[in-house]
């Protein structure tokens, strides 16, 4: 288990906490629709390393994977090419 509080210093000093992986799929769980909604946008201020950036575009990823899964020998099948689409 990752552990919440990786330095009492870092805390005390600069509000710094890490939030585990577990916690961020349930708290994005709370918003999915939105987090798996393409066309929106996510603001995280405070990222960190990006845990909840990271976990929200995997979800939109998913989406787009979902929506061009049936369609062979397209340019859009791969989650990376899929990254495009989020940016156009």
């Amino acid at each position: 288990m990752e552990k919440q509080i990786k330095s009492k210093s870092r805390v005390s000093d600069f509000g710094e906490v890490y939030t585990a992986r577990k916690q961020v799929t349930d708290m994005v769980d709370l918003v999915n629709e939105s987090a798996s909604d393409v066309n929106s946008t996510v603001l995280e201020p405070a990222c960190g390393n990006g845990n909840f950036l990271a976990e929200t575009l995997r979800r939109k990823l998913d989406v787009v994977k979902q929506k061009y899964k049936k369609i062979t020998n397209h340019r859009y099948t791969s989650r990376k090419s899929a990254l495009v689409i989020l940016w156009r």
